[in-house]
């Protein structure tokens, strides 16, 4: 597996980009900051020992840096990003940089998580259609998407799940999975998953205790994506699930 040793990293400035800063000193790894204000304006001259791309701005500003990316020269880095609410045009941006480069997306890099997503779907599909599912997501209040990305992608997976296993016949409709979102002090994430029948109840739970999961994560499908070809890839792909 090729080595992780320079990182462009787009929004250093965020609670994230901080994180990932600190774990890079932490081993040793150098990073090197992509200015995004009032515009993105990758390194010039281009580092040619850039390993990888890792973003955690916004959804502008990681239009802004595909669209530069793709007007350069071969060789393409690839790209990690961990920018939720991504809008149609720039998802558009990213699958055409895949063509290029493998690009990995995640709502959430936490390794548990993955492993919850897995679990959700095994459960949503075995269990009978009698079996209702609910979503409980919490945050620190100063969480901007309400649902988080991590609990739409879990509510997407309940779908998926269900419908391929049960079809549109079931006693539980897909579209009556419902996600309640709290904002509470400064909660760093929760997500838990309840599927109830009758007479028994399965809760599926994720807690991060801190941010630093993430930033771990990120560096965890950083080093995956490195030896990937092009595509387009997820966290469920770095587990092989």
């Amino acid at each position: 597996m090729p080595k992780l040793e320079n990182i462009l990293l787009v929004g250093a400035s965020g609670r994230m980009g901080n994180c990932v800063q600190t774990l890079a000193q932490e081993r040793g790894i150098s990073i090197q900051k992509c200015t995004t204000r009032p515009c993105v304006q990758l390194p010039s001259p281009w580092p040619s020992d850039v390993s990888v791309v890792i973003d955690f701005s916004c959804d502008s500003v990681i239009g802004q840096m595909v669209a530069k990316l793709l007007e350069r020269r071969p060789p393409f880095p690839p790209l990690v990003v961990g920018t939720t609410g991504l809008s149609n045009d720039t998802m558009e941006s990213i699958k055409l940089y895949t063509q290029r480069a493998a690009c990995l997306v995640a709502s959430n890099f936490s390794l548990g998580i993955a492993i919850l997503r897995a679990c959700v779907r095994l459960a949503a599909a075995k269990l009978p259609d009698a079996f209702e599912a609910e979503i409980i997501e919490i945050h620190h209040r100063h969480k901007r998407d309400i649902p988080s990305g991590t609990a739409q992608s879990l509510l997407n997976d309940i779908r998926d799940a269900q419908m391929l296993s049960h079809g549109a016949s079931g006693e539980t409709t897909p579209e009556s999975v419902k996600i309640h979102s709290l904002r509470m002090a400064s909660v760093v994430g929760e997500h838990q998953v309840i599927l109830a029948g009758p007479g028994e109840q399965l809760r599926l739970v994720h807690q991060a205790e801190n941010r630093s999961v993430f930033a771990h994560g990120a560096f965890h499908a950083a080093q995956w994506i490195c030896g990937q070809n092009p595509g387009l890839y997820h966290m469920e792909d770095v587990f092989g699930i």
